[in-house]
């Protein structure tokens, strides 16, 4: 069954204020983050300054790229317009959450034809011959789901790639990634290692018998087995030790936090209202808050992003 929308006229805009009320809740976290296209097309409209960038698509890539422009854009004054498909869904990656949530959320199965969206937020960009679950159609996207396992590449995978990409995303002095930030990165790979919590290592993990063990049985074993050329600990993509005493948040990585704290920054930095909800920020610089075009994003054919881009 359909849900009534905040403004069921996609070309009316809502007053700042409203939140919109289900049964069983308020939508506070999305309308502190989300703006509707009639939003912007009014603050525009009402002698907002033009954007300096637009990002489209607020998945694992979109979201990080946006935050970085926000960040070391705001000595240039920077305005950010961010366009997604789909909506708020989750604040952070669904493993993060009590009792992990999971249920008719998590990926889809694997499908080869646009069968619409399943378990509320995915659906089929393109057709193909091999399986595919989906893109997750919601801010964050499947940086929401993924299984945080961050291996480099390999000298062997970056054999065909471009002498200067290949040297670009990897030290080739071999320097070992430092975990202290104040300690400049060798690479590419060490700054983004540091980023999304692969650096410093997971030392809930590593400081048990179980994982020595383990470890030294693979080291064992590896001279005798000549396909194994490393036994190293996982690089997983999360925050593995505590900021300070007290405070163990072993979160996994995903890009809605960023996101999320890029938008709240520029409210309360850039118009003095802290947390007021969705407050209008067309006038001033700042990160305009992840953007949702009218309507459900399967309510188009082809490629939905662009439709809803290039519609108005």
């Amino acid at each position: 069954m359909s849900l009534s929308r905040l403004i069921p006229d996609p070309n009316q805009t809502p007053a700042p204020f409203d939140v919109q009320e289900t049964t069983m809740s308020y939508d506070v976290f999305g309308r502190y983050v989300c703006n509707t296209w009639a939003e912007v097309d009014a603050g525009q409209r009402n002698g907002g300054y033009p954007f300096d960038a637009v990002v489209i698509g607020a998945g694992m890539y979109g979201a990080h790229c946006a935050e970085e422009l926000y960040r070391l854009g705001a000595p240039l004054g920077l305005r950010i317009l961010v366009l997604d498909a789909g909506g708020f869904l989750l604040p952070a990656h669904i493993q993060n959450l009590p009792q992990q949530l999971g249920g008719s959320i998590g990926g889809s199965s694997l499908r080869q034809r646009d069968d619409g969206t399943q378990n509320v937020i995915w659906g089929m960009p393109w057709i193909s011959n091999a399986g595919f679950p989906g893109l997750a159609y919601c801010l964050g996207g499947r940086s929401l789901f993924w299984g945080g396992w961050s291996p480099r590449l390999t000298a062997d995978d970056l054999t065909q790639w471009p002498t200067e990409v290949a040297n670009y995303l990897q030290s080739t002095s071999n320097v070992a990634c430092n975990p202290d930030p104040n300690v400049a990165a060798p690479d590419v790979y060490c700054e983004t290692e540091r980023e999304i919590g692969v650096v410093p290592s997971t030392d809930y993990i590593i400081q048990t018998e179980l994982y020595q063990a383990l470890l030294n049985a693979f080291s064992a074993a590896q001279a005798n087995v000549a396909t194994i050329t490393e036994v190293r600990e996982a690089p997983l993509a999360v925050q593995g030790a505590a900021p300070k005493s007290g405070i163990l948040p072993f979160d996994k990585f995903s890009s809605c936090p960023f996101l999320i704290d890029s938008v709240r920054n520029d409210v309360a930095l850039n118009t003095r209202q802290g947390e007021g909800i969705c407050v209008d920020t067309f006038a001033h610089r700042g990160y305009e808050r992840g953007k949702r075009l009218p309507g459900s994003w399967n309510e188009y054919s082809a490629n939905p992003i662009d439709q809803r881009v290039f519609k108005e």
